[in-house]
């Protein structure tokens, strides 16, 4: 099942979030019935996006370094996660900025 931006927004989020200077009522429901947006959607050879790469299921990021391996995914077909190394990859998650290099010594 396909999950909906309204899927994941609470009541207060719903009204709030019409404003009756930009549009009516009922295209506003309809944009937030629309598909939630994927990161698998917007993989191509021109948007590439960076990886936590595996055969095996990824865990869902809790502030734990993930030791799998990375890459950069470009397409994904019914063998895998197309990566840029030539190899598919059976699991793929994209990389947060939380879990990105952020310095600490602020130019110390």
């Amino acid at each position: 099942m396909t999950k909906r931006i309204i899927d994941s927004m609470t009541a207060d989020q719903i009204i709030t979030g019409w404003d009756s200077s930009q549009k009516d009522v009922a295209e506003y429901i309809e944009s937030i019935c629309k598909p939630e947006p994927s990161w698998e959607a917007d993989v191509s050879k021109d948007n590439p996006v960076l990886c936590w790469v595996s055969n095996e299921p990824i865990p869902e990021s809790g502030g734990e370094p993930f030791n799998r391996g990375t890459d950069y995914v470009f397409e994904i077909t019914e063998k895998g996660y197309m990566a840029m190394r030539g190899y598919p990859w059976n699991c793929a998650r994209p990389i947060s900025p939380d879990e990105i290099w952020q310095p600490v010594k602020k130019g110390e």
